[in-house]
């Protein structure tokens, strides 16, 4: 109640689950070993939309560096660090 999952991202075998939306993966291709890059599929709010998408693992798997593309993208990566 207070938003203090706002910032918490959900990591599953086929979805990342933001605090409002939920993220498919649709196409995905491999760059590395510890990362990726795909379309997208999101919904959430009652809105659907496409993003292209990179998912990089750093720090030996405590990080996900997540970067969204495209024109109403959010701007820069952005770091998760997993909870304990």
């Amino acid at each position: 109640t207070r938003g203090d999952t706002k910032g918490l991202l959900l990591v599953g075998a086929d979805k990342l689950q933001f605090y409002e939306s939920i993220a498919r993966p649709s196409n995905i291709a491999p760059v590395t070993a510890d990362g990726l890059r795909g379309t997208f599929a999101y919904s959430g709010e009652g809105m659907e939309w496409s993003r292209e998408v990179s998912l990089d693992i750093k720090d030996g798997g405590k990080v996900l560096v997540l970067q969204e593309f495209g024109s109403e993208a959010p701007r820069g990566p952005r770091q998760y660090r997993r909870c304990d």
